[in-house]
């Protein structure tokens, strides 16, 4: 059994909810999610709409700050917590929202940047011209120069820059954005799960080899979010710990309780719509034993390894930037 000495269960929380490597957040491109082109309007055909996409993701491939992500062929979203939704799903740092819009004097496309770590959203220059694919391939050059000037800042050097108090608001609200994404991918991850855990123990007799590879490849799914987020996670335990060594040690003690609340609060939140979801959990648990004994301990096993695997390293991390002096980790 493992155990770790100088952390708080609350501690181990924030940990596990970083999911942090040691990777270097400054020389790693930074995922930026491609929101499909609206056009409420319909100014354009919808293969212009996409050689857009297309010409803004290759763009991006040539350039070092950026790794473009398309996101689904569905239309984009109309809400901003939506496209923040799939950025956080897709494990982006940011989302480009763009829309066109067609009037008496020709077409504006106006785009947004939303960054998902933590930092403000930000409104492009807006851009006009006529209503061809030609505008359309102008504008996206434009909104190309635009994206490599604004990359979002990493949290060590906005964390450093500020006054101490600045800086603890600062970590706080990067930490809390990066809970949330984990509170979203852990309800993706359950959306994607639930109905195939339905579907199959519904067979007769159950599917246990289609369950087993439908839950493996939600897993692995999950184990490449969190890759994704490690350079992001890094970057946030060393932001904390430059901030430690500038603070008193009660001021660090409080910020330290603040940021462990926050990350229990987004636990509970995640924990309570697993709960809702699943409505009887025993039962679906006891099904699931009952109906695939030898999967459901598999699986089990799996899912246990995989966290003590990320928690060692996590609590090595933490120990090496000096953020839990007394961490051990022992069997």
């Amino acid at each position: 059994m493992r155990r770790a000495h100088g952390l708080s269960r609350a501690g181990l929380a924030l940990a596990l909810t970083l999911a942090c490597a040691p990777a270097s957040a400054g020389s790693a491109r930074r995922p930026l999610l491609l929101m499909p082109l609206a056009d409420p309007t319909g100014a354009l055909p919808a293969a212009s709409l996409r050689a857009f996409i297309h010409h803004l993701s290759a763009g991006l491939a040539e350039a070092s700050a950026w790794e473009a992500r398309l996101a689904g062929g569905r239309p984009g979203c109309a809400r901003e917590g939506c496209a923040r939704r799939q950025g956080h799903a897709a494990g982006a740092v940011a989302v480009l929202w763009t829309e066109l819009r067609r009037d008496e004097a020709g077409c504006a496309l106006e785009a947004r940047l939303l960054d998902l770590r933590g930092g403000p959203t930000r409104d492009l220059p807006r851009r006009r011209g006529a209503c061809t694919d030609a505008a359309l391939r102008a504008h996206a050059d434009r909104l190309l120069g635009d994206l490599r000037r604004e990359i979002p800042r990493d949290a060590e050097p906005a964390v450093a820059r500020q006054g101490p108090r600045a800086a603890r608001e600062e970590l706080r609200r990067r930490v809390a954005a990066l809970t949330e994404s984990v509170f979203l991918r852990g309800l993706e991850a359950r959306d994607r799960v639930l109905p195939a855990l339905h579907r199959h123990l519904e067979a007769r007799p159950p599917d246990c080899a289609a369950l087993r590879a439908a839950v493996r490849a939600e897993l692995a799914r999950l184990d490449g979010w969190l890759a994704a987020k490690r350079p992001e996670a890094s970057d946030l335990l060393r932001a904390a710990a430059a901030l430690r060594a500038r603070l008193a040690a009660r001021e660090w003690a409080r910020l330290s309780a603040v940021l462990e609340g926050d990350v229990r609060a987004g636990w509970a939140r995640l924990s309570a719509q697993l709960a809702e979801e699943l409505g009887a959990s025993d039962r679906m648990l006891a099904r699931l034993r009952s109906a695939c004994p030898l999967m459901a301990l598999a699986l089990t096993a799996e899912v246990t390894s995989a966290l003590e695997g990320w928690l060692s390293a996590l609590l090595l991390e933490a120990q090496s930037l000096g953020l839990a002096p007394g961490a051990e980790v022992r069997r």
